[in-house]
């Protein structure tokens, strides 16, 4: 089975759709390299190519399927094994099918696990609206550590900064090594790799933290407390990273 490989770049996953259609050799998996190759597998490289890649991306803007560019786009942010096959997928369905619609087309799998991929990133989005808890930092700035199941730092900072204004802020994705900054002005995401990043907190943050889970309990009526209904708007594996559930959190 061929399976291609690609440098993880917006402009090397168009540029294996290129290949695909120009080699007719339509693969049937495809990966950034980050996994091994199971037996049976035949890789194929395939080296990023920005002239071949807009080219992808000039016929798929075109297709009567509007916003399939953007929501691709927004698909490979996914932390799902198998985002890029069906990113891949979705967008040689769309070209295939250029005069029509097909994004709500869920009778066709590619479309179906297409959209549980731009499903599960909202949703999360949403979430973390609620959850990113900031401390104080001994630098001047707010500082919020999370570990979200999908890469959706940038698709944050928007928020933030509104709600912030002026006041600068990082949010540190802490399994991917990545940070949004903002500096009261402007923002920027970087990816951190495999340095260590250290951040120290204000000898007024314990302070704040215990204050927030005093108030996190005294609203809490104890007669009225359903466990199930919180877990099912409050994922247990975020628990880690909220101070008010922090020391309940099982891992």
């Amino acid at each position: 089975m061929t399976k291609y490989v690609f440098d993880g770049t917006h402009d090397g996953f168009f540029t294996c759709i290129f290949e695909a259609f120009s080699t007719k050799n339509f693969p049937s998996d495809i990966s950034d390299g980050a996994d091994q190759c199971e037996i049976g597998d035949i890789p194929v490289y395939v080296k990023t190519d920005k002239t071949k890649a807009e080219r992808v991306v000039a016929g798929i803007k075109k297709a009567a399927t509007k916003t399939a560019y953007r929501d691709i786009k927004f698909a490979m942010h996914s932390g799902k094994e198998n985002k890029y096959f069906t990113c891949f997928s979705y967008a040689v369905y769309v070209i295939k099918n250029k005069t029509i619609d097909v994004s709500r087309n869920f009778s066709e799998n590619y479309v179906l696990r297409f959209n549980d991929l731009i499903y599960a990133i909202s949703q999360e989005i949403h979430r973390f609206k609620g959850f990113i808890r900031f401390a104080e930092s001994d630098g001047n700035f707010l500082y919020a550590h999370y570990s979200p199941d999908n890469d959706i730092t940038a698709y944050l900072m928007p928020h933030f900064k509104s709600r912030l204004k002026n006041y600068p802020f990082v949010i540190h994705d802490t399994a991917r090594n990545i940070l949004g900054m903002y500096n009261g002005k402007d923002v920027a995401t970087v990816y951190a790799g495999n340095k260590t990043v250290s951040v120290f907190l204000s000898e007024n943050e314990n302070y704040f933290s215990e204050l927030w889970k005093t108030y996190y309990n005294n609203v809490c009526i104890e007669e009225r407390k359903n466990e199930r209904l919180m877990k099912q708007f409050m994922p247990v594996r975020y628990w880690k990273n909220l101070p008010e559930k922090k020391d309940e959190a099982p891992f």
